[in-house]
């Protein structure tokens, strides 16, 4: 005969001590709840997940110690671990901030750096940085909007020695200026102008990189070359210097000579483009949706679809990455 469970009994189970592996499961089903509720939590709420991770980590290092098999558990950890690296930037603007985590920080004791979760502020920077050298890779360098066509015609379609060499010392500029190495960056411009002399994104670059160095006077010279250059297309300098910052990794310059620029030519879709751009470089996320947006729009009175159809394209990739949480996984095209 089967005896019945009393309540007694049930009631007994159910205050039963939890062990320290259920106490870790738990632990993990309320990280996979507030790191999910990022973009929707507040500050207070958001600011457990450090705490959460360390108590979970140190409760499977003291699992592991006794000589348990945890391989569940630790992939279940890494998964979570990664979910909330993704949504850094979603966590740092819950929280409200570098400095909001500083005072959390100090808090917890100045937990080290292997802790990697109390140092948000740092994962967020190596991602922006990841971002922008992809952008620079796959949609800054060699592009040439609008404004350069004909420099398009003489790269592409009648390709000669000097172009090809003054191509190669452009790009090389570029990728030194990314490291700061200015003068290196001056030396490979240069050369391009040896090969080119008088060419317009040349001459822009080696102003850009001369403001950088300090010298106002010979940058303002070279702008000047570089509007005289360009001809007809001399009132697009600006978008032409803001897309030389965007090359050599200065995303906020670029955003300066940007609102300059709309400000004189407001009804610009490949200025509008190359800000969001800029914005997406930054982080600015929300920023750079409105830019696409604004392009798109201008793009499509104008009748320019292929602008319009690659900001449409950015904007919802864009979008797509806010509601993960995390940095768009393409890169945003070229602007022709």
């Amino acid at each position: 005969m089967t005896i019945p469970r009393t309540g007694l009994s049930l009631e007994a189970e159910r205050n039963k001590p939890l062990t320290l592996s259920d106490q870790m499961r738990d632990l993990f089903d309320r990280l996979e709840v507030e790191i999910g509720m990022l973009g929707r939590s507040t500050a207070a709420e958001a600011l457990q997940i450090p705490a959460l991770l360390d108590e979970a980590t140190d409760m499977l290092h003291v699992l592991l110690e006794k000589g348990g098999a945890l391989q569940g558990e630790e992939a279940r950890l890494a998964t979570l671990s990664g979910r909330l690296e993704r949504k850094a930037s979603a966590f740092m603007k819950a929280i409200g901030g570098a400095e909001a985590l500083a005072a959390a920080r100090t808090a917890a004791g100045n937990p080290p750096a292997e802790r990697w979760w109390w140092h948000m502020e740092q994962v967020v920077a190596r991602q922006q940085q990841a971002m922008f050298r992809r952008l620079v890779r796959y949609a800054a360098i060699g592009v040439a909007v609008l404004i350069a066509l004909f420099l398009i015609y003489q790269q592409f379609f009648a390709p000669d020695p000097a172009v090809s060499a003054k191509l190669q010392h452009l790009t090389n500029a570029e990728a030194a200026a990314q490291e700061q190495d200015y003068q290196g960056a001056l030396a490979e411009v240069e050369l391009a102008l040896t090969a080119i002399p008088d060419a317009a994104e040349s001459l822009v670059l080696r102003g850009v990189l001369r403001l950088i160095e300090g010298d106002e006077a010979a940058a303002t010279a070279d702008f000047g070359a570089a509007k005289t250059a360009l001809g007809d297309q001399a009132d697009d300098l600006p978008l032409l210097r803001a897309q030389t910052y965007l090359r050599i990794g200065l995303p906020q310059d670029a955003l300066r000579e940007l609102e300059a620029a709309l400000a004189e030519t407001p009804d610009s879709a490949v200025g509008y483009y190359l800000q969001g751009i800029a914005y997406q470089a930054l982080n600015h996320l929300e920023s750079a949706v409105a830019s696409f947006e604004q392009a798109a729009d201008l793009a499509n009175a104008s009748g320019n679809s292929q602008i319009e159809a690659m900001a449409r394209v950015q904007m919802a990739q864009v979008m797509q990455s806010m509601m993960m949480g995390g940095p768009p996984l393409t890169e945003p095209a070229a602007a022709p």
